[in-house]
């Protein structure tokens, strides 16, 4: 493994001991939310040419994976039985915020278009034109929108293919998001993962196409799903934390060897640099 640091602490609050990189057994990591396949694939190639490992996998104290769902399913269909990961006490760290990825849908084909427009109108429920101001929308404005209309999502599709003038039509996502998520790109639409609502919007504009707009979880919620066994839609967390993610080189033979159960659970290196 390489000498150099892993992280970088932007808080002072934080003791370095807590980022040494840690080997785990793949089998007591819990995931929290589903992947997207396409992305795991990509990592394999890419670990598999490389032959090393070089992003360390964020997890909580209770070995729920936080950051790096994809880079874990890629070691586990690989073969490894380690992973190399930096704990952290999710529950109770201040620093440590939590978003979401919006869904984005790709620009389509007129006919692709017709046919996603009448399968939204078929299985969703329409909104009154207006009834949802998008406009420079907050986490906290959207949380209370969704939650007050009881939807899991609202779903908010840019149409200019009738006399190239924009119209914007919202519809209501009752259903679970991992089962509609798998229906849409099911059909024809690769989905894109944006950071904010705002730039969602944005994007879905310009590409004339939709975007989800979805709740902004809770820590608790996060935890609760892990431990249950009911993984969420991917991309649903954004975890938002006050340090940096360094590359580390970690030969991929490393995390197959059976010898290195003698250091599961250990600090093998300080990565963490005040």
């Amino acid at each position: 493994m390489s000498n150099e640091d892993i992280y970088e602490n932007k808080s002072k609050t934080v003791n370095s001991d807590n980022f040494s990189i840690t080997l785990i057994p793949i089998a007591e990591l819990k995931i929290h939310e589903n992947i997207v396949r396409r992305r795991v694939e990509q990592l394999k190639q890419s670990i598999k040419e490389s032959g090393k490992f070089t992003l360390p996998i964020l997890v909580s104290t209770e070995r729920i994976i936080l950051d790096g769902h994809h880079r874990y399913q890629a070691l586990k269909e690989l073969g490894a039985k380690y992973a190399p990961c930096v704990v952290i006490d999710y529950r109770n760290n201040d620093d440590v915020k939590l978003s979401t990825w919006f869904p984005v849908g790709d620009t389509l084909e007129p006919k692709q278009f017709s046919e996603l427009v009448r399968f939204f109108r078929k299985t969703l429920h329409q909104l009154p034109d207006g009834s949802v101001k998008i406009e420079d929308l907050t986490e906290a404005q959207l949380n209370n929108t969704l939650t007050k209309l009881q939807l899991q999502g609202l779903l908010v599709l840019f149409d200019a293919t009738q006399n190239k003038k924009e119209k914007i039509i919202m519809f209501g996502i009752k259903e679970d998001l991992n089962t509609f998520l798998q229906k849409i790109e099911a059909m024809c639409c690769q989905l894109h993962f944006v950071p904010t609502a705002n730039e969602a919007l944005d994007l879905a504009r310009k590409s004339q196409t939709f975007v989800i707009l979805r709740k902004i979880l809770t820590k608790e919620e996060v935890i609760n799903s892990a431990l249950k066994g009911t993984p969420l839609p991917p991309k649903t967390t954004r975890h938002i934390y006050p340090f940096k993610l360094y590359t580390i080189d970690v030969e991929l033979s490393q995390l197959f060897n059976h010898h290195n159960s003698q250091n599961s659970g250990r600090s093998l290196s300080n990565g963490f640099e005040n």
